[in-house]
């Protein structure tokens, strides 16, 4: 769905006029995907290893375990399911521009365009079971664009004209998993965490096409890139010689966080037990026997933030002639 409006006109007669416009979407679709996810028999499997070897299933396992869904299959390999993931898109921008005449032979104008815009769409990762929301392991961008500027228009005769202009932009986003959920709530402890970078950990078993957690590389975050720009230009006509003459002033500054915060845990079965081996699916009965133990073949995070700024002088001098 699409929708907008305009409006503009006269403030002053002949002397200062206004524009605005707003302009909004809504977007909202499924999106359809097949996964290899656990079934009934592939569970009982491993909880009947794990009891056989006396031991016991951790805190951690089992709070990582309830984000994946299980197939109500109990035939070992018919892992096969089919999930709809809610994507959603959201825009809304506005702008306005204003027009004034200081005198016959001054102009002001100014401009300013804001928008907003919050998109959420699945990743690979395997929507979790009710009762928790099916877009929680979403990838969601909320996005904010702005941009003004001002410019002065100088008729200093009627073959000299003055210019100066002043630019703004800022352009901020976030890419991240659609929860915010502490892992240490989940009794996985991976050392200390900026509340940014909550989530539920991304967990991927061998096996089965899916996983839990979202993106793992996520957040990225843009916040923000800004840029300021100043320009003066002086032009004169005289017979049939031109000339331009100014300079441009601009200061740039980026913001870019490119974190693997949110650890990444692994299970690939290397060494099944006894009672997993004796199983039709050895290795499905391996990795949930390692998740449920909290026993892991590997973990990874790390973290990357890069901040730089420019600043940029430009001086213009160009001068022409024509021929008759």
């Amino acid at each position: 769905m699409q929708f907008g409006g305009t409006f503009g006109g006269p403030i002053i007669k002949d002397k200062t006029f206004f524009f605005v416009y707003y302009e909004g979407q809504r977007y909202v679709s499924f999106a359809t995907k097949n996964f290899s996810v656990p079934n009934q028999a592939d569970v009982a499997a491993a909880r009947a290893a794990i009891a056989a070897e006396g031991g016991t299933t951790s805190t951690a396992g089992e709070n990582l375990f309830k984000f994946f869904p299980i197939s109500p299959s109990t035939t070992p390999s018919d892992n096969n399911v089919v999930y709809f993931t809610p994507t959603t898109a959201t825009m809304d921008s506005f702008g306005f521009k204003l027009d004034h005449k200081l005198s016959s032979t001054m102009q002001l104008s100014g401009r300013y365009v804001f928008g907003d815009s919050l998109q959420s769409a699945p990743s690979f990762s395997v929507p979790p079971p009710p009762p928790f929301p099916s877009d929680m392991f979403n990838s969601v961008a909320p996005s904010r664009a702005q941009m003004a500027g001002l410019s002065h228009t100088w008729n200093l005769a009627n073959n000299k004209v003055l210019e100066s202009r002043f630019g703004w932009n800022r352009f901020s986003q976030i890419i991240k998993v659609n929860n915010k959920i502490d892992p240490k709530r989940l009794g996985v402890d991976i050392g200390p965490l900026d509340p940014t970078d909550f989530g539920v950990p991304y967990v991927y078993m061998y096996g089965f096409t899916a996983y839990i957690g979202g993106v793992q590389g996520y957040p990225i975050t843009t916040a923000p890139d800004q840029t300021y720009d100043w320009s003066e230009h002086f032009s004169w006509i005289k017979g049939n010689h031109s000339m331009k003459m100014g300079g441009n002033y601009q200061n740039a500054y980026t913001n870019s966080l490119r974190n693997r915060a949110r650890t990444g845990l692994f299970a690939f079965g290397y060494s099944p037990s006894p009672e997993c081996s004796a199983y039709a699916n050895t290795l499905d009965c391996a990795v949930l026997e390692e998740l449920l133990t909290g026993k892991m073949d590997e973990a990874s995070r790390n973290f990357t933030l890069r901040m730089t700024g420019r600043f940029v002088l430009a001086l213009l001098l160009r001068s022409g002639c024509v021929m008759t």
